[in-house]
C-alpha cells in the first residue's frame, strides 16, 4: 500500500518543476513536523498527569524517587532492544548527517526520539524536549526527501524545513524555526531557498495552535522600564555568563566521569538514584520544570508542603533565595543524569530553567532589604518580570553563541501583558501579536501595572540583552 502511494506521489511529482515540487514538500513536511511536535506535547502532559495528578499525601511524594529511573530505564530498553541506535544530542546528530552522511537520516529517528523522550520528560527526566523534536523533524524531511527522490541539495533543505517546522511547531513561532535553520543548521543557504523554510515553519505554527490552542507555558505583566535600572542589566550579562559558564563545565565534566562507567545498567541505577533523590527533595527538577516558574514571574507564593522535605525553606524569607540557589545548581546534575542514564532530552530547556532562576535570584540581590516580607517583594516590582525573561536570552546566547533564534523562540513562549513579544506576527485568528495591548479582556486584574505608553521601552533591556 505504502509503495503504491509513494510512486503516485512521485509520477504526480514528476510532472512539476523542481521548485514547485520543492514547494509542496515543504508544506507536507511542516505539517507533519507541527504534527510531530503537537504528539510529542501531547504525550508528555499526558504521562505527567496520569502519573502525578492524584497524588493525595505525602507518602505519594516518594513515588518521585523511583519514577524518573522508570522512565529512564524504559527508554533505555527501547534504544538497545528496538531501536538499537544511539539518539542523543539530536541537534548534533543532525549536523553530522549533513556534512557527513548526505544529510541521510536513518527512518526510525522520525518516531523513536518522540517516543523515547515524551517517556524519559513525562516520568520525570530534567530535560527538554527540544532537541528531541528537532532530531524527529530534520529526519522527517530527509526521509520525504528521499522517498520522493530529490537531490541531495534539496534533500538538505528539506532537512532544514523539518528541523524549523519543529522549532516552531514547539514554540509556536515561525520566525524562531527560520532563524534557527539559518543559524544552526544551514548556515550557508541562499535566499532563494527561503520560501521553503517560512513555508514549513507557518504551517507548523498553524497545526500547533490548532491541536494546542492558544495558551502559552508563561503569561505574566510588565512594570514600565525604568532608566535606572539599566546597569543592572549589564551586571545581569555578567551573572548570566558565569551561570552559563558553570552550566558547561560542569556538564561537560559530569558526563566525562559517567561515561567511564561501562555497564549501561549500572549507570542506569546510579544515575536513577541521584536523580530521583534530588527531584524527591527539590520537586520543580522534576520534567523541564516550567511549571514552577510561573508563579515566580506573577508573583505569586510557593509552597512545597506535602510535597518536599524542604519545604520549610520558603517559610523563612531568608531561606527562600538559598532553596532557589540549590536548584540552579543541582539542575544541571539532574539533567546529566538523566541524560546518562539512558534517557533521550535535549539541554534547551534546562538552559531556559537555570535562566529563570538565575534572574529570580539576582532579582532577589537587586531589592534585598527593600521589604520585610519577601512575598511582598516579589509582587511588587517589576524585576521579578523583566529580569527572568532576559536571563533567557542572555543565558541562549552565552550558552550556544545564537541569540537571535533563541530570542524568538522565547518570545514564542511568552504572553506578556501590555506588551507582547511572540516575534511571529498574527496569529490564526488574525490578531497583531506585536500591538501594545493594556486592555485585554483575559489580561490579570490589578490595571495600574499597565502602562502602554512605555511598553515598548520595556522591551527594550531585552532585545539589547539578545544583540
Amino acid at each position: 500500500m505504502f509503495t503504491g502511494l509513494r510512486l503516485i506521489m512521485r509520477n504526480i511529482l514528476r510532472s512539476l518543476s523542481e521548485k514547485n515540487k520543492l514547494l509542496i514538500l515543504s508544506l507536507v513536511v511542516g505539517i507533519s513536523s507541527g504534527l510531530a511536535a503537537v504528539l510529542l506535547e501531547t504525550l508528555v502532559r499526558a504521562i505527567h498527569h496520569g502519573l502525578t495528578s492524584w497524588f493525595d499525601g505525602a507518602l505519594d511524594n516518594y513515588l518521585y524517587l523511583v519514577y524518573p529511573g522508570i522512565g529512564m530505564l524504559l527508554s533505555l530498553l527501547i534504544l538497545k532492544f528496538i531501536v538499537k541506535d544511539n539518539i542523543g544530542h539530536g541537534v548534533t546528530k543532525v549536523l553530522v548527517a549533513i556534512s557527513k552522511n548526505e544529510s541521510r537520516i536513518k527512518p526510525h529517528n522520525m518516531w523513536s526520539s518522540i517516543l523515547t523522550s515524551s517517556l524519559t520528560i513525562g516520568f520525570g527526566g530534567s530535560v527538554g524536549a527540544e532537541a528531541p523534536i528537532v532530531y524527529t523533524g530534520a529526519a522527517i524531511g530527509s526521509n520525504f526527501a528521499r522517498y520522493m527522490g530529490m537531490s541531495y541539495r534539496n534533500i538538505t533543505i528539506l532537512l532544514g524545513c523539518g528541523a524549523a517546522g519543529a522549532v516552531a511547531g514547539i514554540f509556536k513561532a515561525p520566525l524562531a524555526g527560520v532563524l534557527f535553520t539559518l543559524e544552526i543548521l544551514l548556515f550557508n543557504i541562499s535566499m532563494t531557498s527561503m520560501m521553503p523554510l517560512l513555508l514549513s515553519t507557518v504551517s507548523a505554527t498553524m497545526v500547533s495552535y490548532i491541536f494546542l490552542g492558544d495558551n502559552l507555558p508563561f503569561e505574566c505583566t510588565l512594570m514600565p522600564f525604568d532608566i535606572k535600572n539599566v546597569p543592572f542589566y549589564v551586571l545581569l550579562g555578567f551573572f548570566c555568563g558565569a551561570c552559563s559558564l558553570y552550566f558547561l563545565r560542569t556538564t561537560l565534566k559530569l558526563e566525562d566521569r559517567l561515561g567511564k562507567m561501562k555497564n549501561p545498567y549500572t549507570k542506569w541505577a546510579f544515575c536513577a538514584a541521584g536523580l530521583g533523590l534530588l527531584i524527591f527533595l527539590f520537586p520543580p527538577l522534576y520534567g523541564e520544570g516550567y511549571d514552577a516558574l510561573s508563579p515566580l514571574l506573577n508573583g505569586q507564593e510557593i509552597s512545597y508542603d506535602g510535597e518536599s522535605m524542604l519545604a520549610f525553606m520558603l517559610h523563612k524569607p531568608w531561606m527562600v533565595p538559598v532553596f532557589f540557589a540549590l536548584i540552579l545548581i543541582l539542575k544541571v546534575f539532574s539533567m546529566t543524569f538523566t541524560n546518562a542514564g539512558g534517557g533521550v532530552g535535549g539541554t534547551f530547556g534546562p538552559t531556559l530553567f537555570v535562566g529563570a532562576i538565575a534572574g529570580f535570584l539576582f532579582a532577589w540581590l537587586h531589592q534585598q532589604g527593600r521589604y520585610q516580607d519577601y512575598w511582598q517583594m516579589i509582587r511588587k516590582k517589576a524585576l521579578r518580570l523583566l529580569l527572568p525573561f532576559a536571563v533567557f536570552g542572555t543565558l541562549m546566547m552565552a550558552t550556544t553563541g545564537v541569540p537571535s533564534s533563541r530570542g524568538c523562540s522565547i518570545g514564542g513562549r511568552f504572553r506578556i501583558y501590555g506588551i507582547s513579544l511572540r516575534f511571529s506576527g498574527a496569529s490564526p485568528s488574525g490578531e497583531s501579536r506585536n500591538a501594545i495591548s493594556p486592555d485585554r479582556a483575559d489580561a490579570p486584574a490589578g490595571g495600574g501595572e499597565y502602562s502602554s505608553c512605555c511598553s515598548l521601552q520595556t522591551a527594550l533591556p531585552i532585545i539589547s540583552l539578545l544583540c
